[in-house]
């Protein structure tokens, strides 16, 4: 019986997907909300990961140990995952709360998930993530939000950790910024092709991004996107 592309665990409102069970070139992807009844609590309610084979292209920064100094303050908390930034979600908040996941669709062709994360954090007054994907390699994710308190120029709203080991190249102005980094020569097991892995950040008002170095259990050291 071939093994299925994709699972659901509504009991952790857990979305997990591959393209296939190739572990050095199949890309997958995972999606989370959260519940009442989670017992691991970080504060990653709406995290998005993605890996290219053997490559991770989006992460979580994981924890690189439970007694680091810097646990609460770098991995468990909103600045270790690819979410939401406020000023609570700064410090770990562990609690539970309810963040559903809708999934539309998930097939061989890709997939389509909704994450209501309006809970996830106490500024946080509306907070909708809609993921798609397909098996070439794209990935969409589309953010809606509003705070209690809103933000300020210059605030932070969300960051993604990268699996860029070395600085990603960050170009761009206004509304439209790129970021590239991977390739040949770097071991990168790059899917469909391409030469590089390219990601394209846009709002409804102008951005400033930057790729900042930080630490995560799976590389040690890579770099995040900050928003």
């Amino acid at each position: 019986t071939p093994l299925p592309n994709g699972a659901w665990f509504a009991n952790m409102q857990l979305a997990v997907w591959r393209t296939d069970w190739d572990l050095e070139n199949a890309m997958a992807l995972w999606a989370k909300g959260g519940t009442l009844n989670d017992f691991h609590i970080h504060n990653d309610q709406g995290q998005v990961v993605v890996m290219n084979g053997a490559e991770p292209i989006f992460i979580d920064a994981g924890a690189v140990a439970y007694g680091d100094p810097e646990y609460d303050a770098k991995f468990a908390c909103s600045s270790g995952h690819n979410v939401i930034q406020t000023p609570s979600g700064l410090k770990r908040l562990k609690k539970e709360v309810r963040v559903p996941v809708e999934v539309e669709r998930m097939d061989a062709k890709g997939g389509l998930l909704r994450i209501d994360a309006s809970e996830a954090q106490p500024e946080v007054k509306s907070w909708q993530r809609r993921v798609e994907w397909s098996a070439e390699g794209k990935v969409t994710v589309t953010d809606e939000a509003d705070l209690f308190d809103g933000k300020q120029p210059g605030d932070e709203w969300f960051r993604w950790h990268t699996g860029a080991t070395a600085a990603p190249t960050v170009s761009g102005s206004g509304k439209a910024w790129q970021a590239t980094w991977g390739g040949p020569g770097q071991g990168a097991a790059m899917l469909g092709g391409r030469d590089a892995n390219r990601v394209t950040l846009e709002g409804d008002r102008p951005l400033t991004v930057e790729a900042l170095p930080w630490r995560s259990a799976l590389l040690k050291s890579n770099y995040v996107l900050v928003v």
